[in-house]
């Protein structure tokens, strides 16, 4: 059995789905299983992913939806999979990222094998006026790159499906963390310079390319730090920069 599966949702944008799993596969050790989620992808995905398949039939898995699940339902069924195949560690991950060093995976796992009690990512963000609520800021780890213990899943749970189709899923998630006595981790190579950029460490986020600008993304984002908000009887701040 993988000691970890590495989860990543597609829908269409094939281009970024092959550059990421092949570049996990030329560049990354470990004892890892690649899952694929596919959101009803209606371009050449599909098939790309069938070809994957039969090359890396050891390694390689897919979920196929018949429609666009959003991405927390995704990560769900993702996670699901690994506990059902018997992994110790989960890894969520977008599709639209670029590996820079082969130390990337064990940067975001390494803190997890010495304490199981934290939440791991790539990016911890303190500053983001969309997650202040009763006047202060909730830090939390961006969702692109995010790795957890089974574990977790006992004592915090698995991504709020209700944030569907993205957005706010991982202050929730981070939020929900910490107050289950977990700690935050921005995994070790991961210096982020200044607030603006999208490009540092060991792995590149190029900032959520791979489909959300087809979706009413300002409406969602209202929408799903309302709920956030009243999920966990906080107060938003009266102003941000969707207003």
């Amino acid at each position: 059995m993988p000691e970890i599966v590495i989860c990543i949702p597609v829908w269409d944008n094939l281009r970024f789905t092959l550059v990421s799993t092949q570049q996990i596969f030329q560049t990354t050790p470990g004892d890892y299983a690649l899952l694929v989620v596919d959101n009803g992808s209606e371009d050449d995905t599909p098939r790309f992913l069938r070809d994957m398949e039969a090359q890396h039939p050891d390694k390689f898995f897919t979920i196929t939806n018949p429609e666009n699940y959003g991405y927390p339902r995704a990560l769900n069924q993702g996670i699901a999979w690994g506990i059902e195949h018997g992994c110790e560690y989960s890894l969520c991950l977008n599709n639209d990222i670029i590996i820079t060093d082969a130390s990337w995976l064990e940067c975001l796992i390494s803190p997890l094998r010495e304490d199981r009690r934290q939440l791991v990512g790539a990016r911890l963000i303190d500053f983001n006026e969309l997650a202040r609520f009763n006047g202060e800021i909730i830090p939390y780890l961006e969702g692109w790159a995010l790795a957890f213990h089974k574990q977790f899943l006992e004592d915090v749970g698995r991504f709020d499906e209700e944030y569907s189709p993205g957005w706010f899923e991982d202050v929730d998630l981070s939020y929900r963390a910490v107050k289950a006595g977990y700690r935050l981790t921005q995994g070790a190579s991961f210096e982020w310079q200044h607030r603006g950029t999208q490009r540092a460490g060991p792995l590149w986020h190029l900032g959520g390319q791979t489909g959300y600008g087809r979706l009413d993304s300002v409406g969602i984002l209202k929408r799903n730090q309302a709920y956030f908000a009243e999920k966990f009887g906080l107060e938003k701040s009266e102003r941000t920069w969707l207003d």
